[in-house]
């Protein structure tokens, strides 16, 4: 399977600036998931029949976002938003493209131990460790 250049990037970005922490089968995909965002990071964790109850199941779900115990079979997908390529084909990802990708990932890095920070301070932090790494050079 040949891979799209959002993948490719991505793949990239995950062993310049991430030290390949963040999962190698992370979907990347040129879509709207929602109107009012350039881009869009979702997890999605399945408990396929290892949980005897809906209550059992959200207390591990709990204790997952806390670090407490792994997460199982979790599954990212990150959108780009077409419109972040305004008239350029798809085969070559724009600089938006790009800093809207590098913006999802901070999402996946976060997520496992802060589940619940969306662009607050420690959202902000990373973004600025990307910056001084170079990760915006000759993007921005």
């Amino acid at each position: 399977m040949r891979l799209t250049k959002l993948k490719e990037a991505y793949l990239e970005y995950n062993c310049r600036y991430f030290r390949n922490s963040l999962p190698r089968d992370t979907k990347v995909l040129w879509g709207v998931e929602n109107e009012n965002c350039l881009g869009y990071a979702k997890r999605e964790c399945s408990y396929p029949g290892i949980f005897k109850t809906e209550e059992a199941a959200n207390r591990a779900k709990e204790k997952i976002e806390k670090g407490l115990i792994p997460e199982p079979m979790a599954k990212y997908t990150i959108w780009i938003h077409p419109k972040t390529q305004f008239d350029v084909p798809k085969s070559r990802p724009t600089k938006v493209a790009l800093i809207t990708l590098l913006h999802e990932m901070v999402h996946l890095k976060l997520w496992k131990k802060y589940p619940k920070e969306n662009h607050g301070n420690i959202f902000n932090r990373e973004m600025k460790r990307l910056a001084e790494v170079g990760a915006f050079r000759n993007l921005w």
